[in-house]
Formats: structure tokens, sequence, C-alpha cells
């Protein structure tokens, strides 16, 4: 996807990716609303899509949290952390790395679901969890998918800031598509 829509929206399909990118000043804050929507609509088709093909329990959309909500709350906050590091980083760098970026964050998106599967889903999106959990009724522990992604999207956002300081125009650029 970032390869198919990243010079048309950044390929954000992520709210986390998106609050950050607006947080760091990478794209304005009018944009916001209207990604976050497309965002949850997505998931929710997703999702959908899922129920409709392969058929299984709704409760198969929800994440496993084999060890309890602290722990996945907790995971979810460093890989989420990690995340969006290397999206801020790579858009940052897009001259130097290009269109390597999608190979970049689609590397570090797998390698954090191949961690976190059990534990916490992987999710570090919270469209990606509670769009499906929408079509399932419901996820008892909605709160690690909101607060968890929130507070991993701002520590990375911190960390880029120290490692990189101000947005670049290029970087405003291709974090906007």
């Amino acid at each position: 996807m970032i390869y198919a829509l990243g010079e048309v929206s950044g390929a954000h399909t992520n709210p986390i990716t998106t609050l950050a990118f607006a947080v760091r000043g990478d794209i304005p804050w009018r944009r916001v609303p209207e990604y976050v929507v497309a965002q949850f609509a997505g998931a929710v088709a997703a999702g959908a899509v899922v129920l409709a093909i392969l058929r299984p329990e709704p409760t198969a959309l929800l994440p496993a949290l084999s060890l309890g909500p602290w722990p996945a709350f907790w995971l979810e906050i460093v890989l989420t952390a990690i995340l969006i590091a290397v999206a801020i980083s790579t858009a940052n760098q897009g001259k130097i790395i290009g269109a390597q970026s999608a190979v970049a964050n689609g590397s570090t998106t797998v390698f954090d679901r191949w961690i976190s599967g059990p534990i916490s889903g992987g999710s570090m999106n919270l469209a990606r969890t509670l769009g499906p959990a929408i079509l399932a009724g419901g996820l008892s522990a909605w709160w690690v998918y909101v607060a968890a992604p929130l507070i991993g999207g701002l520590l990375a956002v911190g960390l880029v800031w120290v490692l990189y300081g101000r947005p670049t125009a290029a970087e405003e650029q291709k974090a906007g598509g």
C-alpha cells in the first residue's frame, strides 16, 4: 500500500501514524479527521471482507491476549514507538532511502507482529483492532488499543525530534503524499 498510495496520501493506514505526523508538523491538522475516518472505514470494511469470505466466528477478529491486557499494553507501546519512529525516520530520509522506505516500514510491521501476535495481536494501529472489533461485537480490552498506540506514537515523535530536529519541506511532502 505504501507503493500504491504513497504519492496520493502518504499511505497512512494507521491513525497513530497520521497523528504522529501531525504532531511533528509534517501534515496539517486539518487533514487528520479525513484520514482517521478513512482509516476506520477501511478497517471495518476489511473485517467485513474477512467475515464474508472466510466465515469465521466473529470473535476471530479480536486479538489474542494470552498474557492478559497489561503485558499487551506495554508491548503495544514499545512496538508502536518502533513502528512510528521508522515511519517518520524513513519519511525524513526520503532522499536517501527513496522508494525503499516501503520495505523498511513493511518489514518493521511484520517483525513487530511476529513478536507480539499471541500477546497483543500486534496491532500498533487502533483502527486495525477497533474496526473489526465493532463487527465482532466488542473488545473488553479496548483501552489497550487506544492508549498504548497513542503513548507509543508520542514517544516516537519525541525520539525522532531529538534525532532529526524539525521536519524539512521534503519530509512534509513525503509524509502527506
